[in-house]
């Protein structure tokens, strides 16, 4: 199963009005920018459109970036279970597939800024996820 396969369970709590960008471009902007060390919604933006080309090899994002705050509450909507749960779904199966027993993950910088912004500490997105070596998750 791919990234996109275990964040489809996601409820895009939106109504479809008004709904400009599609929920799994925005949570794959957002981990993707995190991952790459983003520490906060103008990072992620600013990611997305350094980024643009790479990020559309894997899905449309026919509207292009949506702006910092249309980001953020985006992600603040989403059912905090639900996020944890796909996260750590695919990652587990990124670890198996690499024959890792664990993965260690960091996102204590970004848990501060959450946590200043008043968000949940289990919304947290990692920063990095490594065993002995970095790699990149694909």
């Amino acid at each position: 199963m791919t990234f996109i396969d275990h964040f489809t369970s996601i409820e895009d709590p939106r109504t479809n009005i008004n709904v400009k960008h599609d929920l799994l471009d925005v949570l794959f902007l957002t981990v993707s920018a995190v991952l790459s060390g983003a520490e906060g919604w103008k990072d992620i933006k600013e990611f997305g459109d350094n980024k643009l080309d790479w990020l559309r090899q894997y899905r449309d994002f026919k509207n292009g970036i949506p702006v910092d705050d249309t980001i953020a509450r985006i992600i603040r909507a989403i059912e905090p279970a639900q996020l944890n749960q796909a996260f750590i779904n695919w990652v587990n199966e990124v670890r198996v597939d690499k024959g890792q027993e664990q993965i260690a993950l960091d996102g204590k910088h970004y848990a501060v800024h959450l946590m200043e912004i008043g968000k949940p500490h289990y919304t947290v997105l990692p920063l990095g996820v490594a065993h002995k070596d970095w790699f990149l998750l694909n």
